[in-house]
């Protein structure tokens, strides 16, 4: 069978490796807001590294799960200073 679909040139491509150093620990943040979290919150959060990771819901209680890598703020600065080091 023939297939139309368009065929690539050359040798076949390779998948990216990602070597990663250091085990990464992560840090977890439960929080459980009498209602939804304000924008202004959620924002505050991301500022400060946390990513919503879930939402559970058990009742009239909702939970939000949030993680960040551990020593985020410290790691942050790190690379923001080579980054200021590097463009300047």
């Amino acid at each position: 069978m023939r297939s139309n679909f368009p065929t690539p040139s050359g040798s076949a491509s390779q998948t990216p490796m990602v070597y990663v150093r250091d085990k990464i620990i992560w840090q977890y943040k439960v929080i459980s807001p009498d209602g939804t979290p304000s924008e202004e919150e959620l924002n505050s959060l991301g500022k400060g590294g946390w990513e919503l990771t879930a939402v559970l819901s058990q009742g009239s209680v909702v939970h939000f799960y949030f993680k960040r890598m551990k020593d985020y703020d410290s790691r942050y600065r790190s690379a923001l200073r080579a980054y200021i080091l590097l463009s300047g």
